[in-house]
């Protein structure tokens, strides 16, 4: 998943520490990581992506292209209103 959001242009570290998945997401958040996305077993059979947002605190699963559209329509919305 992490080679697929890297070639649809978007920075991407994967955290492959022994680190359980609480410490890694304390790590994250400290690090104000905008979006945390969690992959288990369960989430890379299904291709989806359980996502922690840092600004607004939500946490929901999609699917990796519907993440990609939503972060891309985020971009978008930021690009448009710093042009004006």
């Amino acid at each position: 998943m992490a080679s697929q959001l890297k070639k649809a242009d978007f920075r991407v570290k994967v955290d492959e520490g022994n680190d359980s998945f609480s410490k890694k997401i304390r790590n994250a958040e400290m690090m104000k990581v905008p979006y945390i996305l969690i992959v288990g077993e369960k989430e890379e059979s299904a291709n989806e992506v359980s996502v922690r947002e840092f600004r607004s605190k939500k946490q929901y699963v999609l699917g990796v292209e519907e993440l990609m559209k939503q972060v891309e329509e985020e971009r978008c919305k930021r690009k448009l209103a710093s042009e004006h």
